[in-house]
């Protein structure tokens, strides 16, 4: 049951949940707590998420493959999969389809950056595009890094944070 959670949050990722509730409800508390709280975190997060879920036949460009292995890492740690505010022109572009999450605009711009058959498809966009996707991308590595090291509290988010005094709650922090 368990090893359903490691696909794509997709629409029919959510549909399981109940099911892999009922059959982990058995086990150890040791084992079943980690696996409820992800599940509880994954439906928290997943408030719009439907709307935003490309679609099974999307999934077969090279930058959703991409897109969807990132996404899966993510969620499995608690990243983010939306795009911060302060990074409105990433969020703005409508690739790879229209509502795509963050993790799958990331990979449209850094498969259309450097792929050079696909580099055209960039030109019509700000050069800030391509910064944004680079700067989300770092702002996840970091998050993973500090989320290995089992980081918790408080950290400086280097994408909104104007002073070093300005620090946030680590995503999986209660």
């Amino acid at each position: 049951a368990a090893s359903l959670l490691l696909d794509y949050p997709d629409e029919e990722w959510f549909d399981r949940l109940p099911a892999v509730r009922e059959l982990i409800a058995p086990l150890p508390d040791a084992v079943r707590t980690p696996l409820v709280q992800f599940m509880d975190a994954a439906e928290a997060e997943a408030s719009g998420l439907a709307a935003r879920v490309v679609p099974a036949d999307m999934l077969m460009t090279e930058a959703l493959k991409a897109a969807q292995k990132i996404a899966r890492i993510a969620t499995t740690i608690g990243l983010p999969l939306t795009v911060p505010k302060s990074l409105a022109e990433l969020g703005a572009i409508e690739k790879p389809v229209a509502g795509a999450m963050a993790l799958d605009r990331m990979a449209w711009v850094r498969n259309r950056s450097t792929h050079l058959e696909g580099f055209h498809k960039l030109a019509s966009y700000s050069s800030k595009v391509r910064w944004q996707a680079l700067i989300f991308g770092w702002w996840h590595l970091e998050l993973g890094l500090l989320r290995l090291l089992e980081a918790n509290g408080r950290y400086m988010n280097r994408i909104v944070a104007v002073a070093e005094w300005e620090h946030e709650s680590l995503p999986w922090s209660p």
